[in-house]
């Protein structure tokens, strides 16, 4: 009886404040993480590290959650001046599917060629289609 009133004490006064402590200045400061993705973390920060893994495997996966946020904008800030780049039309439906993408680089291929052909001297014409 006296042993169950310890570890019910134990459980009380030291675990559960070091679970706040730890959730408190570790886990929700302003790094918004979700709870399930912190347990994960210090769980696995417990088993790659050993005990400083408590802190090191959440910073980790906040460092990788904030680099994350920083290509996202990065994306949407590139995907933006290409819009304005290019009015507004990013992508034409011809240049949407890889067979619409293939036609158009040959076009332009084939046009550069013809223009370059007219250019070139007779013993430098490139010969097209031989394998």
């Amino acid at each position: 009886m006296v042993a169950a009133g310890l570890l019910a004490a134990w459980g009380m006064l030291v675990v559960g404040t070091v679970d706040n402590l730890v959730k408190v200045f570790i886990l929700h400061g302003q790094s918004q993480l979700h709870p399930l993705l912190a347990l994960l973390s210090v769980l696995g920060g417990i088993q790659s590290l050993g005990p400083i893994g408590i802190l090191v495997g959440p910073m980790v996966v906040v460092l990788l959650q904030t680099l994350l946020g920083i290509l996202r904008t990065e994306l949407t800030h590139f995907k933006k001046a290409e819009e304005d780049r290019t009015g507004g039309d990013t992508q034409s439906n011809e240049t949407k599917t890889l067979s619409g993408l293939i036609r158009k680089v040959k076009g332009s291929v084939i046009r550069e060629e013809s223009v370059s052909t007219e250019e070139l001297p007779k013993s430098e014409t490139p010969v097209i289609g031989t394998e």
